[in-house]
């Protein structure tokens, strides 16, 4: 029915043009007013060839309340196109000459501006009948494209849409006053305050998809928390690229926005060049840091990635991902624990590795303080087969993952990763493989670690639970984490031992404050944060380095090389040796003691004079 209406409206506009393009033909003689029937005939030819097009041109399908440009040079495609029809089946069927081809191009001219007039007529007119009546005011941060598109598609929901945008801020000055789609670039985002309150807006939308800038989202969000402002941002880029930039693509801000940090460029285009034609393992591939590793990796063209992991859920997401995002790439799951070291070594002889990144660990203080057998065996015991392995059969490089907890370390967790770097940074010198470790702090929203119990604690109504008010942690971004440890590959000689610029650590009780209040609630009043205690093995804040490491510049400005320690490999030897011994014969005792007699600066529960401490061990 719908259709009909618009045929109908459509083929009077063309009479009505045919008739307009007439008496200009005439004059606006009155006298000569009535057309003959040779004009009639004209006429009718021309009404049947804009009936063809209409249809043709799926005229009555195109939604006129999101009329764009594109939609408007069809519509002018389409009269021309009926103009030729027209043209063309007069010249068949009636005899024309010069003036009737004029008469046609005329009543063409005429009814296009029929039809654009009254489309945009009916798009306007939408705008101003707005159905929702708690309309918010919005200001925009950003005039780029994004912000164009956001507008434009704000405009076009008007109906629906709860959102007025009153205005724009950016930075380049050259864009102030400038109007995109009717609304103004009123001035520099260092402003925002005063326009927020000249325009009583109730939120704040950031434009710009590709901004990595913590500090400035930090300055952008406390300024609207003042005002109980809220805050939205865009996606990302892609989302621009394919023109997704609408309001339903806003989301609220993240404490992953807050706490970002700018992501670690790799800074050259040897990556690819490396990993080409090689195979690369990626240990503990299921985990946070494993998977992104591997989704890394694959996006460089290795020739076979092998992922080893003893966790049958998280090796199977990840091998499926990979199926999707890199299916030329020879992808080997192997569901394998690389403290067994017959397997690994028939996962050796297999798929023999040119370059293997370890990332399996047991990372978890509590937990790991009452079990230092599994401690030894996943985090210390697995690391040597593997070096040894390494070693064995000759592969090229193998990257050790590491962390903070390393240095100084108060827990067994800590520890064990320390004797791991040891053991890694000297069988080095033993070697052909060049062996190197990256040692980082916390991931931001990996498994285990404090942000999901945070947003698990609030989405159960709290408590949010903190062990200290002073207690402090670095972090960052897991694709960050997964890029250094690809950078250090680069970077790596053998031996090396690189450390992050993690820039400043964060206070937790503050992580729960900026949680609480991103989820629109007040901390301490709508939502409690509870102080615990201090767990076994835990520090008040963390280290990244020994003063005796002496850290040293690199290429990457945010990486550097620690100052290696050495020791005499016939004593690591020997220790290890022991250690092994220890596990096997479950004497804890000699495993703490065989620990400590290589990292003496722990200082944690289990010290060498306490003769309880195999009651306290769980097997």
């Amino acid at each position: 029915m719908k259709t009909l209406i618009i045929l109908l409206a459509d083929m009077i506009s063309v009479m009505l043009a045919f008739s307009l393009a007439w008496l200009f033909h005439i004059n606006f003689n009155i006298y000569n007013v009535v057309p003959s029937a040779h004009a009639l005939l004209i006429g009718s030819v021309s009404l049947f060839s804009y009936a063809i097009v209409f249809f043709a041109f799926s005229i009555p399908k195109v939604i006129w309340r999101y009329v764009s440009l594109r939609e408007l040079f069809r519509l002018s495609l389409s009269v021309f196109a009926g103009l030729i029809i027209s043209v063309v089946l007069n010249a068949l069927i009636v005899q024309l000459d010069v003036t009737s081809v004029l008469v046609l191009i005329l009543q063409a001219m005429f009814y296009l501006s029929t039809m654009l007039l009254s489309r945009c007529i009916y798009r306007f007119s939408l705008i101003g009948k707005i159905e929702n009546k708690n309309i918010q005011s919005v200001l925009i941060i950003g005039a780029g494209r994004a912000s164009e598109n956001l507008v434009r598609d704000m405009l076009s929901h008007t109906a629906k849409c709860s959102y007025r945008p009153v205005a724009l801020l950016d930075d380049d000055v050259k864009l102030h006053g400038r109007i995109i789609h009717g609304v103004k670039v009123v001035g520099s985002c260092s402003q925002l305050d005063q326009w927020i309150k000249h325009y009583s807006v109730g939120m704040v939308i950031i434009a710009m998809p590709s901004l990595s800038d913590r500090f400035f989202i930090n300055s952008i969000y406390s300024t609207c928390s003042e005002f109980n402002c809220s805050v939205r941002v865009l996606p990302g880029l892609m989302d621009i690229a394919d023109g997704k930039v609408t309001v339903d693509a806003l989301r609220q801000v993240d404490i992953e926005d807050l706490l970002g940090r700018d992501p670690i460029e790799i800074i050259n285009d040897q990556l690819s060049d490396r990993l080409a034609n090689k195979t690369v393992w990626v240990t503990g591939g299921g985990g946070s840091i494993g998977s992104e590793l591997s989704r890394q990796i694959a996006a460089n063209n290795p020739t076979k990635l092998v992922i080893i992991e003893n966790n049958e859920y998280n090796l199977y997401r990840i091998t499926e991902e990979l199926k999707q995002l890199s299916p030329l790439i020879i992808v080997i799951a192997l569901l394998v624990d690389v403290s067994h070291y017959d397997d690994l070594e028939d996962v050796f002889k297999h798929h023999a590795p040119d370059i293997i990144f370890h990332a399996s660990a047991f990372k978890h203080v509590p937990l790991l303080e009452d079990q230092v057998s599994s401690a030894v065996r996943n985090n210390i015991l697995a690391t040597q087969s593997l070096c040894d392995l390494a070693n064995k059969y000759h592969v090229a490089n193998l990257v050790l993952v590491s962390t903070d907890k390393a240095v100084n370390p108060t827990n067994l967790m800590g520890m064990s990763k320390r004797m791991a770097e040891i053991y890694t940074q000297n069988i080095n010198r033993q070697s052909n493989t060049l062996f190197s470790t990256v040692r980082f702090g916390n991931v931001l929203g990996s498994t285990g670690s404090v942000l999901p119990l945070f947003r698990r604690q609030l989405k159960s109504g709290g408590p949010l639970t903190i062990t200290d008010p002073k207690m402090t942690r670095y972090f960052m971004m897991i694709p960050e984490a997964a890029s250094l440890i690809l950078q250090s590959f680069l970077l790596g000689e053998g031996g090396d031992i690189f450390v992050l610029d993690m820039g400043d650590p964060v206070n937790i009780q503050d992580l729960a404050e900026k949680l609480i209040t991103l989820s629109g609630k007040k901390p301490h009043v709508d939502v409690e944060i509870k102080c615990v205690g201090i767990r076994p093995g835990e520090k008040l804040y963390e280290e990244l380095f020994y003063k005796s490491e002496s850290l040293q510049p690199t290429l990457h400005q945010k990486i550097f090389k620690a100052q290696v320690r050495e020791y005499d490999w016939a004593d690591i030897k020997g220790v290890f040796s022991s250690l092994r011994h220890a596990y096997e014969s479950h004497d804890c005792d000699l495993q703490i003691k065989n620990l400590v007699s290589l990292v003496p600066e722990y200082s944690g529960q289990y010290q060498l004079h306490d003769s309880a401490i195999a009651d306290r061990i769980v097997y």
